[in-house]
């Protein structure tokens, strides 16, 4: 595919985890590089453990020729060892804080022991925000909650 236009085929179906590549992509087409869409694995591809990869992995190459492919938002110089901490919000915060990055506070809990969590929000002072560890898209994640009672409607 050339930079000169976007195939029409890329808007469709664009949601959920697509919409990082395609974002990502388009803003590198937007800044003049060359975009290319692999709908299979590629014998460059560095993203050796991907399986399903249509519409997920692409390259953005320089007029210098510098290429750079993206796996989603991945880019080809992350890590694995990033990506596998990256998982978890905990691990992430965690890794951070021993660098010296600063986080909110806040702390990980069961769903089940929700007088520690009142306890932990009382301690931080609302307003509070409660993230599951895995999920992604802000799905389950509630913002803004002031109180004991928002908090345990949740």
């Amino acid at each position: 595919m050339s930079n000169k236009y976007l195939d029409p085929a890329i808007f469709n179906g664009i949601f959920g985890h697509n919409i990082d590549s395609y974002l990502i992509s388009l803003e590198g087409w937007r800044r003049g590089l060359t975009l290319t869409w692999y709908r299979e694995q590629t014998p460059v591809n560095p993203f050796n453990h991907t399986t399903d990869t249509a519409m997920k992995l692409f390259s953005l190459e320089s007029h210098g020729g510098k290429k750079h492919f993206f796996y989603r938002s991945r880019g080809d110089l992350v890590h694995n060892e990033s990506t596998q901490i990256g998982i978890s919000k905990q691990n992430t915060k965690d890794v951070l804080k021993e660098h010296g990055i600063s986080t909110p506070e806040g702390d990980r809990f069961e769903l089940k022991v929700r007088d520690e969590i009142i306890k932990c929000a009382n301690e931080i002072e609302y307003p509070v925000v409660v993230k599951p560890l895995s999920e992604s898209m802000g799905r389950g994640v509630f913002t803004d909650i002031s109180n004991d009672k928002e908090l345990n409607e949740i």
